[in-house]
């Protein structure tokens, strides 16, 4: 008889212990982390997001040094498919306002995601087929969306209380904001965010609907500049919408702000 030349691993069972974070953004992107005893490199090690119906599989890397799987989140379909629901109604509304002599149309309310719905389960696997049993949960929440902020300026030093109001806010115990320098552009013109400009993120707590940050201030800059506030709910994937607060340099006295 001649060796197959197959090789086994026998292993203890994985025992799942600890994940962070524990919220994340339904959109998908944020990277999640799977702390787990007997944990090892594995070519199939793989993570798996299970609610229901729905199951999502997703391959793993293995992090020596943390000894956790670590794996990019999915998008979560219960999420995608009840804004692409209210994408759809939402545009059905602008057309038949729109239409000749037609009536104004109530535009739907924005969408909720239930508790079950924004539920998931993790569960890990070195082989894709046995799996772990430890019921770890998750929660999937939709991308904020900022609309407002007072007050709309700041001095240049930064230092200045904040309040964000918009869509989709909830308290999640690891809320960011995101502020981006902004390139110059003209009043009435719609600002863009330039792919590499200097950004600061800063925790934020929600409150009553309501995101309270502080403006912090950006070393080395002393002219007045406009800057892109953003809010994540999971402190990884930030929302794409944002508001646009305005640093102030103070000027000297009896000078003109710069």
């Amino acid at each position: 008889m001649h060796p197959l030349g197959i090789e086994f691993v026998v292993h203890a069972p994985l025992a799942v212990h600890s994940i962070a974070p524990t919220v994340l953004s339904a959109s998908g992107g944020a990277t999640l982390r799977l702390a787990a005893s007997n944990l090892f490199a594995s070519p199939d090690l793989c993570v798996k997001f299970v609610k229901g119906a729905t199951s999502l599989t997703l391959p793993a890397a293995f992090d020596e040094a943390s000894a956790s799987a670590v794996v990019s989140a999915p998008s979560w379909p219960p999420a995608t498919a009840l804004l692409a629901a209210y994408e759809k109604a939402k545009a059905a509304a602008v057309a038949a306002s729109s239409a000749e002599g037609a009536a104004p149309v109530e535009p739907p309310a924005p969408p909720a995601l239930t508790e079950a719905e924004e539920d998931a389960i993790v569960e890990l696997s070195v082989n894709g087929q046995q799996w772990t049993t430890d019921c770890k949960h998750v929660r999937f929440v939709l991308d904020p969306l900022v609309t407002a902020l007072e007050p709309p300026t700041a001095p240049i030093e930064g230092q200045c209380p904040l309040k964000l109001t918009g869509l989709y806010f909830v308290e999640t115990g690891c809320l960011k904001v995101r502020f981006t320098k902004l390139a110059p552009y003209e009043d009435g013109t719609l600002p863009v965010l330039p792919s590499d400009a200097a950004c600061l993120e800063v925790d934020a707590t929600c409150a009553d609907g309501a995101v309270s940050v502080v403006a912090p201030a950006f070393e080395g800059v002393t002219d007045s500049f406009a800057a892109a506030v953003q809010l994540s709910a999971d402190g990884q994937t930030f929302g794409p919408s944002f508001a646009v607060l305005k640093y102030e340099a103070v000027a000297a006295k009896g000078g003109k702000k710069k």
